[in-house]
């Protein structure tokens, strides 16, 4: 595991420069930590640098003296690569961009048996709670057949009852997002319990009902009748867009769709996971090509004691909407969501905040 230390002088050797930095995204990716650095002293922001936006576009920088590419698994987005030279830095970019799918090999392959990668994404002390929830969590963005979908939750050093998952399975992309009640330790609990029975019935071909059914009686036989998680239960069919899902107490999804916000997919409330009963509805619509489904917890638009019952609900409409014109990818749209949800409330957010948006790009057609 030593070896890592020295992988960035091999990438610099590979590529015939006279050094190389690898940059790990943070947590909340909003700055960008070298693998090597001690805390956030060397960090970079992500909205104010160059290296920054190569994580946001993957587009490499050619600059004076210096190349820097984006290191991406597929589509979830790890950090950033920059490869100083001697001199001129002609035809580099291609070499850069390679000697980066191999970095990624051994940074994916070594993750499990070293410390050095998660060290490098906390650029402040961590939450038990989080730490779980982190390593509880999918990649934040995963690609499906015609379909792509990224999440983000937030705050990200001390989350604890939000979270999701989601699997890509032939043609079905299967997800789930939930909020369990409470905070911290005790809330993250009874996430892991939630999730983890979601993967089981899942893996176990199991309906959208049975998940809602058997998420219900775990947390009933773990935690009592006193405690429960609210959720989105779907699946997306991406051969035919056929996007289904149950709502168990839940902010209802929003969908974008030529070039206007439909601000609520209403499914019957189901009653919360674990205070007992049935499902009331199980929803169906047929996305088209292009359509974007946002699917978020109550702390996304919500803020206790606020005026208003959902503050920030317009402001995120508005974002998400500019953000489809602008034609952001799904990764970078969710970050500046989160981003604009923790700016809402000065960082400050009572309540865990997720999301995550599936992008449905239409069945590709062979010709």
């Amino acid at each position: 595991m030593e070896r890592l230390l020295d992988v960035e002088d091999l990438v610099a050797s590979a590529v015939g420069a006279r050094s190389a930095c690898i940059y790990i995204a943070d947590y909340a990716q909003q700055l960008l930590s070298p693998v090597r650095g001690i805390g956030n002293a060397d960090a970079v922001e992500v909205d104010a640098t160059v290296h920054g936006r190569v994580f946001q576009t993957g587009q490499a920088h050619l600059g004076d003296g210096h190349v820097i590419a984006a290191l991406v698994e597929g589509r979830d987005r790890v950090g950033v690569v920059e490869c100083t030279f001697h001199r001129g830095v002609g035809g580099s970019v291609d070499l850069v961009d390679a000697i980066c799918a191999a970095l990624l090999l051994v940074l994916v392959s070594k993750r499990r048996y070293t410390d050095l990668v998660v060290r490098a994404r906390r650029v402040r002390p961590l939450s038990t709670a989080a730490e779980m929830q982190w390593d509880l969590l999918p990649p934040l963005s995963g690609q499906a057949s015609g379909a792509s979908i990224a999440g983000m939750v937030e705050p990200a050093y001390s989350t604890g009852g939000d979270s999701f998952d989601y699997a890509v399975n032939g043609d079905l992309l299967e997800f789930i997002v939930i909020d369990a009640v409470g905070h911290g330790m005790p809330a993250v609990l009874k996430s892991m319990a939630a999730i983890t029975t979601y993967r089981n019935v899942r893996r176990e071909r199991g309906t959208l009902e049975n998940i809602y059914a058997e998420i219900g009686r775990v947390m009933v036989e773990q935690f009592s009748h006193s405690y429960y998680v609210t959720g989105v239960i779907a699946s997306l069919r991406t051969s035919t867009g056929e996007l289904t899902w149950i709502n168990a107490g839940h902010p209802e999804p929003m969908m974008v769709r030529d070039g206007s916000v439909i601000s609520s997919l209403h499914c019957a409330p189901s009653r919360p996971m674990g205070l007992g009963g049935t499902v009331r509805q199980r929803q169906t619509i047929t996305l088209q090509p292009a359509d974007r489904v946002l699917v978020f917890t109550d702390g996304v638009v919500e803020r206790r004691h606020a005026a208003a019952a959902s503050p920030h609900l317009a402001p995120l409409t508005d974002l998400l909407l500019r953000a489809t014109l602008d034609e952001l990818a799904g990764p970078e749209t969710v970050r500046r969501l989160a981003r604009s949800v923790l700016d809402s409330c000065d960082g400050q957010l009572a309540d865990d905040a997720t999301l995550i948006l599936i992008d449905y790009h239409g069945r590709r057609t062979s010709g």
